[in-house]
C-alpha cells in the first residue's frame, strides 16, 4: 500500500493519523562547517484526545493501521497484499465491514454486516466515487433511518481541499456544508489516503446531522473557517492551531449555533519512525 498525499460524527468521535513532512536546511551551522541537511522522518498518530473526556488510539503494523480503539462499529483492520479489505469488531463478532476498491487503492465501496438493537440481521452500504486526481467526490449511502438512497456531492479547490458537501434530492443541490478558509500546514490525513477514505463514513453521517466538521480525512491542509447548515439554521466554526512538525499538535474549535457559543478542544500525540 503507497502513502500518498492526498479534516466533526458525535463530537470526539474521530480520527486522526499524520505523518510530518521533510524539513531541509534550517540554517543553523556552527561557524566554517558546511550547511546540513536537516530531515525530520514520517510519522503516524498514536493518540487524539478530547476535552470532552474521549480519547481514539491507533497501533500499526508496517506503518499500517491495524487497530483503532474508541470506534463504535470496528477496531481490527485487515489487510490482503497491504490492502484493507476486512474490517472486524472484536468485541462484538457480528459486526464486520466488507472493502471494495478500484485499481489506484481507492475504496469504492464499504459494506456494513451486523445486528440492529432487536438483534435482526442489518446491511448498509456506502458507495463511493472518485476523481481522475483520486479526491472522493460523491458518496450513496444506504441508511437505514432513510426511505432512500442518500447522496452527496464534495467540491474542491486548487489545493485539495474540500470546499463544499452537497446533498441532492430529487435532483436539487443543497449545501450541508461549506469550508471558508484553511492555513497552510498539512491536514491529518495527507499521507493516509484509505484509512481517510475509510473514516469518511462518519464525515458523511455527521454532515447529515449536522453536528460537525471532520473533512480533516480528505484535506490538504486544515479548516480555519467553516459554516454548517441544520434545516434553516447555520452553525459556524473557526479553529485555532498549534503545529509540530507542519502538522496540528492541537485545535482549538469555537462554535455558534443560535447565537449561543461554545467550544471544544482536540489534542495530538504521535509516533516518529
Amino acid at each position: 500500500m503507497r502513502f500518498v498525499k492526498h479534516l466533526l460524527i458525535p463530537a470526539g468521535m474521530a480520527f486522526v493519523l499524520m505523518a510530518c513532512k521533510k524539513v531541509n536546511d534550517l540554517g543553523i551551522r556552527p561557524i566554517g562547517e558546511a550547511a546540513v541537511e536537516v530531515k525530520i522522518q514520517e510519522c503516524d498518530i498514536r493518540n487524539v484526545s478530547y476535552s470532552e473526556g474521549l480519547k481514539m488510539t491507533v497501533a500499526y503494523e508496517d506503518r499500517l493501521p491495524v487497530e483503532v480503539q474508541g470506534i463504535q462499529f470496528f477496531n481490527k483492520l485487515r489487510y490482503k497484499q497491504d490492502n484493507l479489505n476486512e474490517i472486524e469488531n472484536t468485541s462484538d463478532p457480528s459486526w464486520k465491514i466488507d472493502i471494495e476498491q478500484d485499481g489506484r487503492e481507492n475504496i469504492t465501496k464499504m459494506t456494513f454486516n451486523g445486528r440492529d438493537g432487536a438483534g435482526r440481521p442489518l446491511t448498509q452500504s456506502y458507495e463511493m466515487f472518485y476523481d481522475s486526481n483520486d479526491q472522493l467526490i460523491k458518496m450513496l449511502l444506504d441508511l437505514p433511518v432513510f426511505w432512500d438512497i442518500v447522496e452527496l456531492t464534495f467540491e474542491y479547490n486548487a489545493d485539495g481541499n474540500v470546499t463544499k458537501i452537497n446533498r441532492v434530492e430529487n435532483n436539487t443541490s443543497v449545501t450541508l456544508l461549506e469550508n471558508l478558509s484553511f492555513d497552510e500546514k498539512n491536514a491529518p490525513f495527507v499521507y493516509q489516503k484509505q484509512l481517510g477514505q475509510l473514516m469518511s463514513y462518519l464525515l458523511a453521517t455527521t454532515v447529515i446531522n449536522g453536528d460537525a466538521n471532520y473533512t480533516y480525512f480528505l484535506n490538504q491542509n486544515n479548516v480555519t473557517r467553516s459554516i454548517i447548515t441544520k434545516g434553516t439554521d447555520k452553525m459556524e466554526l473557526s479553529a485555532t492551531y498549534e503545529y509540530i512538525n507542519e502538522f496540528p499538535s492541537k485545535a482549538q474549535i469555537s462554535k455558534n449555533y443560535k447565537d449561543r457559543l461554545s467550544s471544544l478542544t482536540e489534542t495530538y500525540a504521535y509516533n516518529c519512525q
